[in-house]
Order: C-alpha cells, then sequence, then structure tokens
C-alpha cells in the first residue's frame, strides 16, 4: 500500500512550493554540471525500486517527487556530456542550452502554427538564415527541425522520393507507391542504420543497393558510377559526412557528380560531421558538401544543444514542402505573414527546439562553433598518438574529424578493455565491428573535451590493457598506469587522540604527480561561509532548515559554525584550500576521544543559540547521527563535513581529498563518513569509500544520508600513494 498523502494533491498548490522545487533543480544542475563524477551509471539495480511501485493513490508533495526523480538520476543516469564520454556520438549540453530548454519549458510553447507560437516560428526561421549561411549551403535553402536526425532523413528522402517520382509522373502523395516507377537508391558499406530504416519506411526497401567502399569506409566512385548507370527509373544516392565509425566523408564532389549526371538525387547523413564545415580548419574533407540536394544532422550531437534537435536542410523547397507540408479545415495557417513550423517536418505538436538552438548559436557564434570543432579534433588526434603508440594497439583509421578507431589485440582482449574501462568510471567507450573484427570506437563530441581531459582516459586504456586477465579495477579517483611497487606503511604509530599527527602545511608543487594541499586552519568562519554556501540546496540540510525559514542563511551557517568550531575544539582538522573555495572537516571517532557529558550540553547550547527556530531539527540531526554511528568499526576518524563553494575551480576537492588520504596513511587510520545527497555519497566512493549499512532516514520524509567507511587497509592500497608519496622515503616496518 503506498501512502497517500491528501496535502500533495496538485491542484492550486502554493507558490512557495513552485518556487522551493524549481530552486531544487537549479541547486542540483550546478552541482551536476559542475562536479566530476564518474562516466558511468552507478547504481542502475536501484532504478526499478526509486522509479516503481504502485501509482500513488493521491500522490506526494512537489519537492518529494523531484527528490526522488534526482535519487534515481544520481543511482541510473550515465554523465553522456562528459569530458570523457566517448560512446556513439553524443554531445554535452551547453549550460546556456539548458537554460534555454528550462524557458523552453516555462513557456510551453508549442510550436505548430505561426500564431500559436510567434517566438518559436521567428527563432526557426533566424537559425535557418544563420545555418545555411555557417554551413555554407545554397542560397534558398530550408530548414525543418526534428527529434532527430532518423526523422531529418525521414523528411530529406521523402522529399527525394517525391522529387524522382514526380518527375516520373507519379503522384505518390495522392496514389501511392503500389504500382509506382521504379526507383534505385544507392547507399554506402558504412551507411547509418537509421538511412535504411527511413527508407523501409518510405518503401523503398527493396530499392536499395550497397556502394563499394574503400579502407577508410568511403564510398567508391567508380562502383557508384556502375550502379548508377544501371539503375532502372529515379536515382537516390545517400553520401555520409562523418561515418559513424572512424568519422570518414565520402567523395562529395564526384559522388554529387556521378548522381547528377544520372539525373539523381543526393541526400548527405551528416549527423555530426556537417558541423565541420563550419570549421575553416576542418572543412577540406567536406569539398562539394553544397552540391547535395538534402542534408540531415543533429545539434545533440556536436553543436551540443540539449537533446533533442534533429535538422533537416533541402535546397529543392518545392518537393520538400509537397512531401511534408499538411492543410486542413481546422488548420489555421498563417504563411500569410509567417512560415508554419509543421510544415517542415513530419512532427505537428512538439516542444519550441529553435530556442535552444537558437539560444547555443547566439551564444558561440561563428568563431566559437568553429573553435568546438577545432577543439575536440585535436582531443581526438591526441588520443589516437597516445593510445597507438602502445605496443597491442591498433589505430585502424587515419582520424580524419573527431572519431578514433582502435584494436586492441584480439576480439576478446579489446572487450575485456572495454569492460573494464567502463566499470571504472573514467570515461565510456562502446565497441564496434570494422571489417568483421572487434574495435573500439572513440567519438569526441563534448564541449568539455580537449586534450587535456583525455589524459585520464589513456590511463585507463593503458591500465586495463597491460592488466592481466582478472585483475581488479584500479580506484577510478586517481588514474595512473600500472604502479609496480608501493612502499609499505608504517604500521606502528600510536593511534590515541593524543598522538595522532596533525598533517603539516604543504602543497604539492607543480612536479608533483598528483595534486594534494593540506593547510589546516583555525578559520572557523571561513570554514562556516564554505560550508553554508555549498550545503545551500542539500536536501538534508533543507529538512533541518527550511527554505521557506526568513533568515534562512544565518541560521544554516550558525549550525556550520557551530559543529566546525566544536569538531576543531575536539582535536578535529579543518582544512581549506588556498583559494578559499573547499573545505574539509573531520574529527576523531568517538571511541578515541570520547565526548563528556558537559561538552555535549556546550554543543547543543552553542546550536540553539546559533540556529534560533531551526535548533530543533537541528539537534534532532546530530542525535540522529550519534544513535547510528557504528561502534564496530577499525581505527578512523570522522569525515563529517566535505564542500566544495559553488563556481570553484575543478578539481579542489579531490586535492583535499588527497591531502586527507595522506594524514590517513601515516596515521594508519580509516574513515567513516555519512553522505547527505547522492552526489556527495557518489563522491566519497570515487575517494574509496563503500556504503556499510543501511540508509539513515530522517524522520518523516524520504531523504536519507548514505554511512560509508574506507578501511585503513584500502587506504594503503590505495593507487594514488605512490604519486602522493614523491620522493618520500618509504615508510617501511
Amino acid at each position: 500500500m503506498v501512502t497517500a498523502h491528501a496535502h500533495a494533491t496538485p491542484r492550486n498548490p502554493p507558490d512557495q512550493e513552485h518556487r522551493g522545487v524549481l530552486a531544487e533543480v537549479a541547486g542540483y544542475a550546478h552541482s551536476f554540471l559542475t562536479g566530476d563524477r564518474p562516466v558511468r551509471a552507478r547504481h542502475p539495480d536501484r532504478l526499478a525500486d526509486l522509479l516503481g511501485g504502485p501509482l500513488p493513490d493521491t500522490g506526494h508533495p512537489e519537492l518529494a517527487t523531484v527528490r526522488r526523480l534526482i535519487r534515481a538520476g544520481e543511482a541510473g543516469a550515465l554523465a553522456s556530456g562528459a569530458a570523457r564520454s566517448f560512446g556513439y556520438a553524443v554531445g554535452g549540453a551547453l549550460p546556456v542550452g539548458v537554460a534555454a530548454d528550462w524557458l523552453t519549458s516555462v513557456w510551453d510553447q508549442c510550436d505548430v502554427f505561426h500564431d500559436l507560437s510567434p517566438l518559436s516560428a521567428v527563432a526557426e526561421e533566424v537559425c535557418e538564415r544563420w545555418l545555411v549561411d555557417l554551413l555554407g549551403l545554397p542560397a534558398g535553402t530550408v530548414m525543418g527541425l526534428t527529434s532527430g536526425c532518423t526523422t531529418a532523413n525521414l523528411v530529406c528522402l521523402a522529399a527525394a522520393r517525391e522529387h524522382q517520382l514526380h518527375r516520373a509522373g507519379w503522384a505518390v502523395n495522392e496514389r501511392g507507391m503500389t504500382a509506382a516507377p521504379a526507383l534505385t537508391v544507392l547507399v554506402g558499406k558504412e551507411t547509418h542504420i537509421s538511412v535504411l530504416r527511413c527508407l523501409r519506411l518510405l518503401g523503398l526497401g527493396g530499392a536499395i543497393r550497397h556502394v563499394e567502399a574503400d579502407d577508410e569506409g568511403r564510398m567508391e566512385p567508380r562502383h557508384l558510377r556502375e550502379l548508377a548507370a544501371a539503375a532502372p527509373g529515379g536515382l537516390i544516392v545517400c553520401g555520409q559526412v562523418g561515418s559513424t565509425n572512424c568519422g570518414s566523408v565520402d567523395p562529395l564532389r564526384e559522388i554529387a557528380d556521378i548522381t547528377h549526371e544520372h539525373g539523381g538525387w543526393l541526400h548527405l547523413d551528416g549527423a555530426f560531421g556537417l558541423w565541420a564545415a563550419a570549421s575553416p580548419r576542418h572543412r577540406a574533407p567536406l569539398d562539394g558538401v553544397e552540391r547535395a540536394d538534402s542534408w540531415s544532422c543533429d545539434g545533440h550531437k556536436w553543436l551540443n544543444t540539449p537533446y533533442d534537435s534533429g535538422l533537416a536542410f533541402c535546397a529543392r523547397p518545392e518537393p520538400f514542402h509537397q512531401a511534408v507540408g499538411i492543410q486542413a479545415d481546422y488548420i489555421h495557417s498563417t504563411e500569410r505573414t509567417g512560415r508554419d513550423p509543421m510544415n517542415y517536418r513530419v512532427e505537428m505538436s512538439q516542444r519550441a527546439r529553435s530556442l535552444t538552438l537558437w539560444a547555443v548559436l547566439h551564444h558561440l557564434g561563428r568563431q566559437g562553433i568553429a573553435d568546438l570543432v577545432d577543439r575536440n579534433c585535436a582531443a581526438a588526434r591526441h588520443l589516437a598518438r597516445r593510445l597507438g603508440a602502445e605496443p597491442g594497439i591498433d589505430l585502424l583509421v587515419p582520424v580524419r574529424l573527431n572519431q578514433v578507431l582502435l584494436r586492441i589485440g584480439d576480439d576478446t582482449h579489446t572487450r575485456r578493455v572495454v569492460e573494464r574501462v567502463n566499470s571504472e568510471g573514467a570515461c565510456w567507450v562502446t565497441p564496434t565491428q570494422w571489417k568483421g573484427r572487434g574495435a573500439v570506437r572513440l567519438s569526441v563530441c563534448s564541449w568539455r573535451t580537449d586534450e587535456a581531459a583525455t589524459e585520464p582516459a589513456v590511463a585507463a586504456f593503458l591500465a586495463a590493457h597491460r592488466a592481466r586477465p582478472g585483475a581488479a579495477p584500479a580506484d577510478p579517483l586517481f588514474r595512473t598506469d600500472p604502479v609496480p611497487h608501493m612502499p609499505a606503511p608504517r604500521w606502528d604509530r600510536p593511534l590515541g587522540t593524543n598522538h595522532i599527527h596533525r598533517p603539516p602545511r604543504h602543497r604539492a608543487t607543480a612536479g608533483d604527480a598528483v595534486t594534494y594541499e593540506m593547510e589546516p586552519t583555525d578559520d572557523v568562519d571561513e570554514v562556516a561561509d564554505i560550508l553554508t554556501a555549498a550545503f545551500h540546496e542539500d536536501p538534508v540540510i533543507g529538512w533541518m532548515v527550511p527554505h521557506t525559514l526568513p533568515g534562512r542563511d544565518r541560521y544554516v551557517r550558525g549550525f556550520m559554525h557551530a559543529w566546525v568550531g566544536f569538531m576543531v575544539g575536539h582535536g578535529g582538522t579543518a582544512l581549506m584550500s588556498p583559494g578559499r573555495d573547499a573545505a574539509l572537516v573531520w574529527e576523531p571517532s568517538a571511541r578515541d576521544a570520547p565526548v563528556t557529558d558537559a561538552e555535549h550540553r556546550a554543543f547543543e547550547a552553542a546550536i540553539t543559540e546559533a540556529t534560533g527556530p531551526a535548533a530543533e531539527r537541528c539537534r534532532q540531526l546530530v542525535d540522529l547521527l550519534d544513535s547510528h554511528y557504528p561502534t564496530d568499526l577499525p581505527p578512523h576518524v570522522h569525515g563529517a563535513l566535505a564542500a566544495v563553494r559553488p563556481g570553484a575551480a575543478p578539481g579542489a576537492f579531490l586535492r583535499l581529498a588527497a591531502g586527507m588520504l595522506l594524514h590517513l596513511y601515516r596515521n594508519r587510520l580509516g574513515v567513516y563518513c555519512e553522505a547527505s545527497s547522492d552526489s556527495s555519497a557518489a563522491l566519497w566512493q570515487r575517494f574509496g569509500s563503500l556504503p556499510i549499512r543501511p540508509p539513515i532516514l530522517l524522520p518523516g520524509t524520504g531523504i536519507e544520508l548514505t554511512p560509508l567507511f574506507m578501511h585503513p587497509d584500502d587506504i594503503a592500497r590505495h593507487p594514488a600513494l605512490p604519486m602522493l608519496l614523491g620522493e618520500e622515503a618509504p615508510q617501511t616496518a
């Protein structure tokens, strides 16, 4: 039985609830877009529990629903827009595109007719003009926005069918395909499956003939000419601008000449590769692209718009409109004042895709798009150089654009490397087949990816390639090549509170293999400021000090100040990065440093004074954590608080975590913590901690904290230690 929440019936909820749920999503979005997370789905096995169950009878509050969805996302969403997401050809949504997509949902425009949404209709016309110019397509080319390249292919190929059958005197819209004149469709050996799917949907599956390909998967003009000359009836040729496996581009000028010599229609599938036309540096392989009759591509691939954004271009507007244009008595067409978007695609009702497309184009501009293409292509070449230099890894095709095609030993070893790399989360890649043998493809499409961002992926590949079969994956936090020897820790240090070494002031130099920062601070005010900013949208803190409470920030800061002050005064350590943008606070375990009754009363009094009307829940949280604190753990510290100020430089927390790792190693200590969100739990797990208890549930809510622990033995085996120790003399027993 699902508990019903009478107050959750979604009828006229208060404005405050609307603001709360939107603020929750905004806060989470910032942490998701700026965080460094594994490129894999972390807990897909939890999705059935998080999303399933019977349909609620009455419903749940907005905030509870969104938080449940966020938890599901943290468990099962793949970080496909990350800098090292190389599987398939998937871009990463630019933040400006995400913001525009939010506005699109807020405005809730139905992008069908001009008069139903002048905003989206005009934006689409502007995008058409900009893109035809940017990509160097013929003047007069029209554009339709679709859900993706598949439906863009469908629209363009429908126009091609209309044109070729009309030339033969056949009105396909009225008479259908039964008894229609013969058509021949010539496609390359590496043609994308979406093109073949669209041809089948158009009744042209039986008309498909395959053109031979060269060593890079490009269409052979010689064989194309032979097939075109022998083709009965009308001719449609489907070429590629960026093949799926290796990014190769068909010889466009030659195949355009051959197609048009035989009265045919040339359609180019440029799902990601067409964007190379925007780069003066990388346009050369696309020579002759403007000679085609139609083109398809995706904005959500290399342009990095949010999903979904397909683009259909056609240089012949009349057959295009004949193929997809519609009219009915109940449709009030406004073509006389402005174009109706529905007449440029298959879909009728759809979201206003033109708004996100406009925002990304307006933000990047001509130079920004060229820079994005150039940056990704350079990163792909860098990956090919670094990996291709390793014995046993073969680059199968020269890198032409942003695709890298590799074979790593035999098929079994290639598959093993892919599985290992993907399981660790340093990057994500997909296996493929090339000329009948196993291979792996890396597709570089994200705005986040440059040469430097590929290095952890290179290290993960090399480690997986060199590892013996069956070896355990490396820890995903610090990526490095395999280390032959790690100095043994010295276990003879006393473990009492008075003997725990306070970390020295140190920041690793730029020449160190891994940078770490350890700046113990007594500046409780500054640490509390960092924590307050970082935990502003945290679900646990939101329960403890509700967003609706006037003066909320003051009480959150008061709680953080009281807690940090207590821990530092009780033998704990507060680390703060030199840039004052990240903080990490830990304290001795309750076993090593028991809290006296007097100290506990003083702490409660400090919380009460600092948090005012939120004091009861603040004390309730502290008591809840105390009551669930495990008593059976080996020597450890309590990693109570870890935070990064919003907008901080990437890696700020990881450098502090590296400093903490050294401290724990030198003192033979583990670390216990309670993560207050799924993203926080994921961060601690990347550090090497593992969940050890069921979640701690806050009273009357679905909000939970995850208890995690990293054992001293695991710390001693951490793959980052050799780099952190650097030239330090090995500590042997």
